[in-house]
């Protein structure tokens, strides 16, 4: 059985493979430099001739997660940081940012995703049908939009999934790894083409302190999948299985079904009976809260916001003039004073704090303007009408 692993290094990357079958454990280690170390000493191999495509029982990498975009670059004073290893020239950096393109193109990979997605598509590509992955990937993978094609190859290529968070309580760390402060979670699965429509989440309290608990933990994993223990996200507000150390709940795990897009927000939940409550309202209606009853459950009305209301105007249309001066928007904005009561109420500016909650008050309102010409008072006059006839200007 033959194993492609990756890893960081100082410098930058190394791709290795290890063949289990060998009874000497043959050992090939080949990096960016394409240089491999062999028993007879150093040779130069070309990649893509001593790594072929399909050819991995197991694939294992822990990425980089650098990202191409420019205010990565900035930060630390290079054009490429994916390509600034082994002392690599500004001209060789970009030379490679373009192969990437190339090599990329038409792929799962995306750059604001960073550098960690085109592992994934490298690892797929070396697998074998049938082969395992195992992944230690960016925390956003489960949600970001930047990884949507990401998810849908998962999704779509391979099965048994199970993804693996930490859901960082008490302020613990969020990532599995040692020397970084970024969130992770680790991605397993077998490559088959049927796919997946369920996953199996795992959301850690903290990350494991000791190898001893990891492995624990991972045992408990694998057998309550393999005896179909698991509680479902459909199941109502009754929580994740648990999972054990000695006397301590140190963590838990649901299986749910994977959205036909959009993310997997099963990341990092610390309580998965309010995910439950969260699914029973969305898809079945229903108002179903932990230590209710299934039989207390309460039917609800449920839509969207667009369906009830609409977005307001474009701001230059609320309150701007035209290139030429002309009045554009009837209004002038100014903040609402307390305990008033204005005639045309604005939401102006987003502020999260205050708008957590289903109701809440118009942080501005709308002052009409005043017409130069009898032209300009009609306008401002019949935008006053639209505006008052649809409750509420919005600004986004």
């Amino acid at each position: 059985m033959t194993v492609a692993y990756g890893k960081q290094t100082d410098g930058g990357v190394a791709l290795g493979s290890l063949d289990l079958l060998d009874p000497q454990r043959k050992f090939e280690m080949i990096g960016i430099t394409a240089k491999a170390i062999e028993g007879m000493g150093e040779a130069e191999l070309e990649t893509w001739s001593s790594l072929p495509h399909a050819s991995f029982d197991l694939v294992i990498m822990n990425p980089p997660f650098t990202r191409p975009t420019g205010h990565e670059a900035k930060k630390i004073g290079v054009p490429n940081p994916m390509f600034a290893a082994f002392g690599s020239s500004d001209e060789e950096q970009r030379l490679m940012g373009q192969a990437t393109k190339r090599l990329t193109n038409g792929t799962s990979a995306h750059g604001n995703a960073g550098e960690a997605s085109i592992f994934l598509v490298l690892a797929d590509r070396k697998l074998k049908p049938n082969g395992i992955l195992a992944l230690v990937m960016p925390v956003s993978l489960m949600s970001g939009d930047a990884w949507e094609k990401s998810r849908a190859l998962l999704a779509h290529e391979y099965r048994d999934l199970t993804l693996v968070s930490i859901a960082g309580v008490d302020g613990a760390d969020l990532s599995f790894s040692a020397d970084t402060d970024i969130g992770e979670c680790l991605v397993v699965g077998r490559k088959n083409s049927k796919g997946s429509e369920r996953a199996v989440f795992v959301i850690l309290n903290e990350r494991p302190k000791l190898p001893m608990l990891g492995v624990t933990a991972a045992r408990q994993i694998s057998q309550l999948i393999v005896q179909k223990r698991l509680r479902c996200l459909e199941d109502g507000p009754m929580g994740g299985t648990p999972i054990h150390f000695g006397d301590d709940t140190i963590g838990q795990v649901v299986d749910a079904p994977l959205p036909a897009s959009g993310g997997w927000n099963l990341a990092r939940i610390a309580d998965v009976a309010l995910a439950q409550a969260a699914y029973q309202i969305a898809h079945e209606h229903r108002l179903w809260l932990p230590t209710m009853n299934k039989s207390a459950a309460v039917q609800i009305p449920i839509t969207t916001v667009g369906a009830i209301g609409e977005t307001g105007p474009y701001h230059m249309d609320v309150n701007a003039n035209t290139a030429t001066g002309d009045i554009r928007g009837p209004f002038d904005i100014a903040l609402r004073k307390p305990n008033s009561t204005p005639t045309y109420p604005v939401l102006w500016s987003h502020d999260a704090e205050g708008e957590r909650t289903m109701m809440f008050e118009a942080d501005s309102e709308g002052l009409p303007r005043k017409g130069v010409t009898p032209k300009d008072q009609a306008f401002v006059d019949e935008k006053d009408r639209e505006t008052l006839e649809n409750s509420i200007a919005l600004s986004f």
